[in-house]
């Protein structure tokens, strides 16, 4: 098996997250705030040591194909990382949208958020999952304990 197998990626309903786990460790969660008709992703962290090798991408993934499944509410992305990850992933551009009647992403969407990150000239490299979903790496800064508790 190799490393990146040894990832798992669940809901953590309790703390509404989404949740990366390496063995029994928990190195990131993608975050969120369910409003009803919407569902607010405002952040997403993956520990330093684990930065890199695609781990936010794929809990991100993990977490859009979760909601698409199971909620109706409009996604809005307010996490720089997951805008990102979005316009990357035009197969989601619908979780944006949803409820509002538009054919468009509702408004402080991924669109919104690009145009933010392009004014701001950031520009992440597509290997990179860093660059937006950087954090301190000790895992006590950033609201986790090593055995995800």
């Amino acid at each position: 098996m190799s490393d990146s197998d040894s990832y798992t990626f669940t809901r953590d309903a309790s703390r509404s997250r989404f949740v990366a786990h390496h063995g029994d460790q928990l190195v990131g969660f993608m975050s969120f705030v369910d409003r009803g008709d919407r569902i607010i992703i405002d952040h997403t962290v993956v520990d330093e040591a684990h930065q890199g090798g695609g781990v936010a991408s794929r809990l991100v993934a993990h977490g859009m194909r979760e909601l698409a499944e199971t909620t109706t509410a409009t996604i809005i992305p307010e996490c720089s990382y997951v805008a990102m990850w979005l316009r990357r992933h035009p197969e989601f551009a619908h979780l944006t949208s949803r409820g509002t009647g538009a054919s468009e992403p509702a408004a402080s969407t991924a669109e919104d958020s690009a145009k933010l990150l392009d004014a701001a000239k950031v520009t992440p490299s597509l290997g990179d999952d860093s660059t937006a979903a950087t954090q301190p790496s000790s895992s006590e800064q950033f609201g986790i304990d090593q055995k995800g508790q």
